[in-house]
């Protein structure tokens, strides 16, 4: 009788360390996200983009991952966004709207400049805003004329 006793009372243990273990992943999950928006909002800030009026994209540009922060209502001429390499994500690159043609479909024809932080261009994003929620998907061309396919999907 002893030995089910003993049992039971292990495989009670083992129930509050595993829901112990399950709120403690919960709350450094939801901390690094506060951390990531608030990290997001303090670029935003530095760059003077309203990271309000932006919408989250997260995909690729040919084999990289990136997420990527655009205003797809900017005109032409307007700091409009900024992106990140995942793998990097100190290193943000500036989005200036260089074309937005949009149409009764939803479908925004768009053309971005990238920028460094000390303002040198070194890539153009040409592609479609599919203003249904889909993502902005077409063909990024860098400073040394390779270009990739990129896809990115918004995020809500």
């Amino acid at each position: 009788m002893r030995t089910n006793q003993f049992f039971e009372w292990l495989t009670g243990i083992k129930s509050m360390l595993a829901k112990g273990m399950l709120l403690l992943c919960l709350v450094c999950g939801a901390q690094t996200a506060m951390a990531q928006a608030s990290e997001n909002n303090a670029v935003a800030q530095q760059l003077n983009i309203n990271v309000d009026e932006c919408v989250k994209c997260t995909g690729k540009i040919g084999p990289y991952q990136v997420t990527l922060y655009v205003n797809p209502h900017s005109s032409a001429g307007e700091w409009t966004g900024y992106y990140f390499y995942n793998q990097a994500p100190k290193s943000v690159f500036k989005l200036k709207m260089v074309k937005n043609e949009g149409n009764p479909n939803g479908f925004n024809k768009m053309t971005l400049w990238e920028y460094t932080k000390k303002g040198k261009h070194t890539g153009t994003f040409q592609g479609v805003f599919e203003g249904r929620g889909d993502g902005f998907n077409g063909t990024f061309t860098n400073s040394k004329k390779q270009q990739f396919r990129f896809e990115l999907v918004q995020q809500y």
